[in-house]
């Protein structure tokens, strides 16, 4: 699912919510709603052959972390705005949030550690 806003970026969530939240209750199905939750990091689990059961056509389920409880899903709609792409990427890397920007500003210090190493080496060898 996407939604296509070719001209600003700016969708209408509350309505897409609210009709998306029409269809699921006439369809029938077992849904969780979980507003106004603190969504603290997630994974995809189990694999294609896992999955067959699930009816989500093989995909891997995903297992959110929310407000210290887990809730495995089979699709999950992250309205966070400026931070929807570093909740995905978490649930994507298996990690938190927090572990995920412990990472980055790991890789970050390696990278101005590698920098200042290549200045030292440069400064040392005049060509």
């Amino acid at each position: 699912w996407g939604i296509y806003s070719p001209s600003t970026g700016i969708v209408d969530v509350h309505g897409f919510v609210t009709s998306l939240l029409a269809d699921v209750e006439e369809s029938n199905v077992d849904f969780t709603l979980a507003l106004n939750c603190a969504v603290e990091g997630g994974a995809v689990i189990g694999n294609d052959s896992d999955n067959h059961h699930h009816g989500n056509g093989g995909k891997g389920r995903v297992r959110l972390r929310v407000d210290g409880v887990e809730i495995d899903c089979e699709n999950v709609i992250v309205c966070a705005g400026l931070a929807s792409d570093k909740i995905a990427q978490s649930i994507l890397m298996g990690t938190t949030l927090r572990e995920m920007k412990e990472r980055q500003e790991q890789l970050l210090q390696q990278q101005q550690q590698n920098d200042a190493n290549d200045n030292i080496k440069n400064n040392n060898h005049p060509k």
